[in-house]
């Protein structure tokens, strides 16, 4: 199967689309220091897509540092617990490394071990993930580490290379119909299970 590809241009409209119907859209964008972070962008020009790596992991739009897990309250001698909600709203990662997603796939693992963390899956669910992939394996990289190339599409949506001035943005063909559907899919708010 051959490839498909989307200009730049596209892939603004795309970013513009999704922002514009509600859809958080995060991608690697500089940071303090030079430091490169997932963070939330409203246009492509924020992002910084094919420079240096991230400086934490995508888990943590995931599983962030600190998060009310119930609330309670004291109640005539008696104390109520309320859950929290698990239903995230739609957003769309763009730009993850290979690395990344698929070490998303190790972490549900431990999420669903003994006890099913609610939060983790609800914001996995409201998550499509769009990767970058490394044009070649660095030997100390992870993809190297566990014998996984970086175009291969564990836990992400859709699979990209990375562009040069001669290559434009591509795209895994088996995913090709899914453009369309994905900006309806990041927009629609998440299915319960």
């Amino acid at each position: 199967m051959g490839a498909i590809s989307i200009s730049r241009e596209q892939l603004e409209a795309l970013v513009a689309d999704l922002v514009g119907a509600g859809t958080t859209v995060v991608a690697p964008a500089r940071a303090e220091r030079g430091h490169v972070d997932y963070r939330p962008i409203s246009s492509l020009a924020e992002a910084a897509l094919g420079g240096a790596m991230p400086r934490r992991s995508l888990k943590e739009l995931f599983l962030p540092a600190t998060e009310p897990l119930l609330t309670w309250r004291y109640v005539q001698g008696a104390v109520e617990l309320h859950e929290v909600p698990t239903a995230f709203s739609p957003r769309v990662v763009l730009g993850a490394r290979p690395c990344d997603a698929a070490a998303l796939e190790v972490v549900d693992r431990v999420m669903d071990w003994d006890y099913r963390d609610e939060l983790w899956f609800g914001r996995r669910k409201a998550t499509t993930i769009v990767s970058l992939a490394c044009a070649e394996a660095d030997a100390s990289c992870f993809c190297s580490a566990v014998g996984s190339p970086p175009t291969r599409r564990r836990g992400r949506t859709c699979c990209s290379v990375r562009p040069t001035a001669a290559t434009p943005w591509r795209s895994s063909p088996a995913r090709a119909a899914s453009w369309p559907p994905l900006i309806q899919r990041a927009s629609s708010p998440p299915r319960s299970r």
